[in-house]
């Protein structure tokens, strides 16, 4: 069929109107513009039509056939409400045509304004020629309108009429195949829709025999018409949502994904694409991603029945049934006769023991469905839940002897038990008296329970069952001896009974006789070996005594036995846990987590185990959705902060905290908790009350103390973290974490003895303590003895590869030795081994960033922020990134933003001061490094910064004495290459010379190298830097920075030829360096004889770095130069007006080559005004003489 389908379309009556009419007056570009969309139109390009026209609107908003155009290309992309806006501008700017009056028809019909559609056909009907085309145009619209409109005879009668023309409209052929297919006749309906495909092949056609098709579920005729609008309007929405629709119900559910983000490239907000990709998700089982799209269209759409319907769905699958309710409840408001609404209400009502609403839900169904088997079995399920079994088997007979039904019912009624269903519901009702029992114990009304089982047990005396019950009531009312008793008559009855065994083995193992339990359970597994609630309490009894391995087996075994045993999920997640297993954790915690989406316990141990694996994200996923489902829970908030805590959010983390301890003040996890957050904050005074608060309440208790003491050592109050230790090493005088703390408050005074003492008596009580190798590595280094460290911490990284903490103090010890590539390959190799810990990758793209490696400093920061976006680390890191990245303006803003979140930590106040400081505003960042000085006097960081604030105001002397505490520290190179500008701002170089020597040689690096062969330079010549430059590239040959330099100074020396191969060498090793294409661009330019190279080389620059003015300016003077003028032109114009940042005399130059192109092009007078430009101050510039020239030759032109 759908081989009939033409390839082109005919072109529209209204563009042929708009091309004739609509541009005699356009001018230059405009009209280029508008002519360009007319061609899309007329090719079906809608997307481009749009966009050109737009361009033409913005600078001639009256155009009256462009408003026409564009509103008629809304109406073929079906955005009514976009069409009708700019055809009524047209009509308000004077255009009265047939055309204009048609497509506000259209417009109304599309939004669904039948009455408003009927009312302007009315109106235009005496306009109308005689033509029968407009006639039966006119017809089939108001036919269409009518049928809208809900008045089919009408709609036929239109039809009728515009069909009787001997000019057939498809519109209206359309027209009557929607009649027909709503009359039953699909086949009539079909040769409507074929007869207008062989008129034409309009969307409209091939779209509405898609839907058609599809209603009947012909997915493949369907599936073929809407292919076939789409390959030429991708953007038409019905096609591609009926495509969706169809690979949706074909379970092709990635086709179906392919498809919406196709369609996101033209409408990504679109809230049936939104629908769309929920109802994905719930297929998929990602029922909180669907949640979340739902919710997003809920916000705008709160009453759509459909998106009210899936929320309501997805809602049940997921578990929340009162949610479900919620979303049902309102569906059914606007769907009253809705039986798939009352049915997923009713299934709601039922989940969540409601069974007198579902009852009422379900009778009302079964007015609108009376044979509907699955709400008769439902029905059945609430009247025997609800206690009447009788009624629940009248339904039941009912729903059996039903011989038509709907399919998706069977599976319903299998489930109660089909035909023997009602066998099943008598014989529950002849023992409605154990069950009457059972629900009053179970109910928390053991009296009544027991009153029914001693009434039961006077009618039934040799039965297990009464005494069984009595047993459960004396036991539930805490009559233990009464229990045993009755548990003991009824295996003297049954001695295999298993539920009473049961009942005993838990009584002996609450009073602590495991032994006697064990026998019991052993008894109930002999008679059946996969009774899983045996196996659990057995293998409780088995870890209480002191049996781990049998308790793991024998939960492993209830697991096996019983797909629905949370209990022992739960106890294999929590003993995994416990023994650092977090990947088997996890798994355990979601499989309990499904049996019970609800439970926060099982929630809180998924998140626990996440977050022991390293997945903070999806732990704190996770406890976020248990705070806020059991917002009064203080272990809910506690865990919550620790995962955020985690993931570097410090602050959220700490109201986390905060409100733990609101609900539960003794919490003394959340307390410490409380504390170490908010020192990682930066707030170490804060930080410190917590930890004395802490202190009063729980006196003695080790945890405190040692909190307490890392406290102290964070604000370098050695003698108090000492005496702290101390007191904890008093009463617990082997506690490793103390002796190590001890040792880090000796180091701190430059008690080195003593410190090596504590650290290695530790090693002694714990020979795997990392804390304590390190610290001993480190002291080494610290003291001088470099072999020794450098042979610990090789030892330590072998056996500890991926240890963050054995990493980053290795990369440390190297980075102290002035061994950066070194400290940077450590660092490689543990983020390669452990690549989800920031504290890791944070360090990392520190080292990058201070190799100036920007490239890998970025990659590395993207890593660390999918981990943990809120860590001050990472945020830091981020900041400083830009700032080195040239963005100084995004750089204050980031900074300034972490500042913000995390006002009390220096860290993020000195990154913010060095951002302030990049642009130009050296006054706040001296005030905010000062309000630094106030609390860390002696602080490196903040010294260095004020330095750099002295030097950016030229207070050289200033600068040097800031840094001059600093330089006695090994690891103070910056201070050092502060120290040589500051000589070279006083002209000191040779002074300079030997800051930046001893610099490099503290961490060698291709910047200071620079600063030594500029201050060489300075002193002794050219010669001297082109020494120091070369010295360098024989250590580091691939260093691209140095030789460029090496270049550039031969190039200042007047050596081109030298200039130009070391250039060529750069770019034959880094093809994309688009400052040395941009010079060899100029070279070959000037030296005039390979003009098509110097060409290439500046094309090549300018494709890498558009934006950059000078190597804009260099390709479009060569253009100029190269015939080409008004492409140079172009070129030379962007750099000047993107150059504000170059220098006086380059923006000169600019000037002059523009007023050379202007010349070129014969226009003097804008030449004149270029050349004054370039010549309004007194800078040099290397064309000035001739610039002068021009200027005097054209001042008699001008005048």
């Amino acid at each position: 069929m759908l081989s009939k389908f033409h390839l082109t379309a005919a072109i529209p009556v209204l563009v042929l109107i708009i091309l004739s009419t609509g541009c005699d007056s356009d001018k230059g570009s405009n009209a280029a513009s508008f002519e360009s969309a007319n061609e899309y139109f007329v090719k079906e390009k809608f997307v481009e039509t749009v966009l050109e026209l737009k361009g033409v609107l913005q600078k001639r908003p009256d155009d009256a056939a462009a408003r026409q155009l564009l509103g008629a290309t809304y109406l073929k992309m079906g955005m009514g409400h976009f069409a009708e806006k700019e055809l009524i501008k047209a009509q308000d700017l004077g255009v009265q045509s047939t055309e204009l009056s048609f497509a506000l028809v259209e417009s109304a019909i599309a939004r669904r304004r039948f009455d408003q559609a009927l009312e302007r056909l009315s109106v235009l009907m005496p306009k109308l020629e005689r033509g029968e085309a407009d006639r039966c145009r006119w017809y089939a619209a108001r036919g269409r309108a009518h049928l809208g409109a809900g008045d089919g005879a009408g709609a036929a009668e239109d039809y009728k009429y515009a069909l009787a023309s001997p000019t057939t409209c498809t519109a209206a052929l359309r027209g009557m195949a929607r009649i027909e297919w709503q009359s039953g006749d699909r086949e009539a309906a079909k040769r409507y829709l074929n007869d207008a495909l062989e008129i034409d092949n309009e969307i409209e056609t091939l779209r509405l025999l898609g839907i058609l098709e599809f209603s009947v579920n012909n997915y493949d005729e369907s599936k073929a018409a809407f292919e076939a609008v789409k390959e030429r309007y991708p953007y038409d929405s019905v096609s591609v949502f009926g495509l969706t629709r169809i690979a949706i119900e074909s379970d092709d559910l990635e086709l179906a994904t392919r498809y919406l983000k196709d369609f996101a490239k033209f409408r990504a907000n679109d809230i049936n694409r939104k629908f769309y990709l929920a109802e994905i998700a719930r297929r998929k089982g990602e029922l909180e991603v669907a949640e979340g799209q739902l919710a997003e269209l809920l916000a705008v759409l709160p009453q759509d029945p459909p998106t009210l319907y899936l929320s309501a769905l997805v809602q049940f699958e997921r578990g929340q049934f009162e949610r479900a309710i919620d979303f049902g409840g309102r569906l059914l408001s606007r769907r009253p006769r809705s039986v798939e609404a009352r049915r997923l209400l009713a299934q709601s009502y039922i989940a969540v023991g409601d069974h007198t609403q579902s009852v009422e839900v379900l009778k009302k169904a079964l007015e609108i469905s009376p044979n509907d088997v699955a709400l008769l079995t439902m029905l059945a399920t609430s009247y025997n839940a609800s206690g009447k079994p009788e009624i629940a088997a009248e339904f039941l007979e009912k729903a059996h002897g039903v011989t038509s039904a709907p399919d998706d019912s069977t599976s319903e009624l299998a489930a109660i038990g089909g035909g023997e269903g009602v066998e099943k519901l008598d014989e529950l009702a002849s023992d409605t008296s154990t069950l009457l029992a059972f629900t009053y114990m179970y109910a928390g009304n053991a009296e009544k329970g027991i009153a029914v089982a001693t009434n039961l047990h006077n009618q039934q005396s040799d039965q297990v069952t009464p005494l069984y019950l009595l047993g459960v009531g004396a036991r539930r009312s805490g009559n233990i001896e009464s229990a045993v008793t009755y548990f003991e008559q009824a295996l003297a009855l049954e001695p295999s009974h298993a539920s009473t065994l049961l009942e005993l083995a838990l009584i002996k193992h609450d009073s602590g006789q495991f032994a006697e339990a064990k026998t019991y359970l052993e008894a109930v597994l002999s008679g059946n070996p996969r009774n899983d609630q045996a196996l659990v309490l057995l293998a409780k009894v088995e870890n209480s005594l002191d049996n781990p391995a049998a308790s793991l087996r024998l939960l492993q075994a209830a697991r096996a036995a019983n797909a629905k045993s949370y209990e022992s999920r739960m106890l294999l997640a929590k003993n995994h846990l416990m023994f650092g297993r977090a990947r088997d954790a996890e798994v355990y915690a979601r499989e309990a987590l499904a049996l019970k989406p609800d439970d926060p316990e099982a929630g809180l141990l998924l998140s626990q185990a996440t977050l022991l694996s390293g997945e903070f994200q999806e732990a704190s996923r996770v406890a976020q959705r248990v705070v806020r489902e059991h917002p009064g829970w203080a272990a809910a908030h506690y865990q919550f902060g620790r995962s955020l805590q985690s993931l570097g959010d410090f602050a959220e983390a700490r109201t986390s905290f905060e409100e733990a301890l609101r609900l539960d003040e003794a919490n003394l996890d959340a307390r410490l908790a409380l504390a170490a957050v908010t020192l990682q904050q930066g707030d170490s005074g804060a930080a410190l009350q917590f930890a004395r608060e802490a202190e009063q309440r729980y006196a003695g208790d080790s945890s405190v103390g040692i909190l307490l003491a890392k406290i102290h050592l964070a604000r370098s109050e050695f003698g108090e973290a000492l005496r702290v230790t101390d007191r904890v090493l008093l009463g617990d005088e082997g506690n490793v974490a103390a002796l190590n703390l001890s040792g880090a408050a000796h180091e701190g005074m430059g008690e080195f003895d003593f410190a090596k003492t504590r650290y290695e008596a530790v090693l002694r009580e714990d020979s795997g303590n990392l804390a304590a190798a390190l610290n001993l590595a480190g002291l080494s280094r610290r003291t001088g003895d470099l072999d020794s460290a450098n042979q610990r911490y090789a030892t330590l990284l072998l056996e500890n590869p991926a240890n963050p903490e054995v990493v980053t103090a290795a990369a440390e010890a190297a980075l102290a030795g002035g061994d950066l590539r070194r400290a940077t390959e450590i660092l490689k190799n543990g983020a390669t081994a452990n690549t989800g810990d920031t504290a890791i990758l944070v360090p990392l793209a520190e080292a990058y960033l201070l190799a100036r490696d920007l490239e890998n400093a970025r990659e590395t920061i993207s890593r660390a922020q999918t981990i943990a976006p809120y860590h001050l680390g990472v945020l830091t890191s981020h900041a400083k990134l830009l700032r080195l990245s040239g963005e100084t303006e995004a750089a204050v803003e980031a900074s300034g933003a972490m500042l913000k979140k995390y006002p009390e930590s220096n860290e993020a106040k000195l990154e913010h001061a060095n951002a302030l400081l990049q642009a130009d505003r050296a006054s706040e960042a001296a005030a905010l490094a000062d309000s630094v000085l106030e609390q860390a006097p002696a602080n490196p960081a903040v010294l260095l910064l004020r330095a750099h604030v002295h030097l950016a105001a030229e207070e050289y002397q200033e600068a040097i004495e800031r840094v001059r505490p600093l330089l006695a520290r090994v690891t103070m190179s910056e201070a050092l290459i502060i120290q040589g500008d500051a000589f070279l701002g006083l002209d000191q170089p040779q002074q300079a010379y030997d800051a930046y020597i001893s610099a490099n040689e503290s961490t060698p690096d291709s910047f200071t190298v620079l600063k030594i062969a500029t201050a060489c330079n300075r002193f002794e010549g050219r010669a001297c830097a082109h020494r120091v430059l070369k010295d360098w590239i024989a250590t580091y040959p691939g260093d691209l920075l140095i030789r460029s330099a090496q270049a550039d100074l031969y190039l200042q020396s007047g050596d081109r030829g030298e200039a130009t191969r070391l250039y060529e060498a750069i770019v034959k090793q880094e093809p994309k360096a688009a400052k040395t294409l941009n010079k060899l661009a100029w070279l070959y330019w000037q030296r005039g004889d390979n003009p098509d190279r110097a060409l290439e080389m500046a094309k090549r620059a300018h494709e890498v770095d558009p934006d950059n003015p000078a190597i804009s300016d260099t390709y479009g003077w060569i253009l100029i130069g190269s015939g080409r003028i008004e492409e140079g032109l172009k070129l030379v114009q962007k750099a000047a007006k993107d150059g504000s940042n170059l220098v006086d005399s380059e923006r000169a130059t600019i000037q002059y080559h523009l007023a050379v192109g202007w010349l070129q092009m014969r226009d003097a007078k804008k030449a004149y005004a270029a050349i004054s430009r370039s010549l309004a101050s007194d800078v040099a510039f290397p064309e000035r003489v001739e610039a002068e020239r021009i200027q005097e030759n054209l001042a008699s032109v001008n005048e």
